[in-house]
Formats: C-alpha cells, structure tokens, sequence
C-alpha cells in the first residue's frame, strides 16, 4: 500500500490490523512503515495508527 504523507510523499506501507468503533473509541487502522522504524529508538518496528478518515483520503492499494 502507499501512503501519502508530509503533503504528496509517498510511501509503502504493511496493513496489520484494524482495530473497529467500540465504547466510545473510534475506528483505528495499523500500518507498518518499514522506512520509519527505529526512528523512536531501537524497538520501534515503525507501526503507525490512522483514522479511518485518513485511510479514506491517504491509502492507495497497490495491485
């Protein structure tokens, strides 16, 4: 998948999982940015939550 950020970069993404609207929480999507890990030090695997208003209007599905 690709993902734009930080006006029109792009870059690939892993979907993990998605977490749905419960108790109150809204829907949150996880995608796994290997060009982003170990930014936040040396166990972070680059796993990043979006909305699902971001999915909508950011994700591309590559075929």
């Amino acid at each position: 998948m690709l993902v734009t950020h930080s006006g029109d970069k792009k870059s690939q993404a892993v979907f993990i999982r998605r977490d749905p609207a419960c108790c109150g929480r809204k829907a949150v999507s996880y995608f796994r940015f290997p060009g982003f890990a170990g930014q936040n030090g040396a166990d972070d695997d680059g796993t990043t939550p979006l909305s699902d208003y971001d999915v909508s209007r950011k994700v591309e599905v590559l075929v």
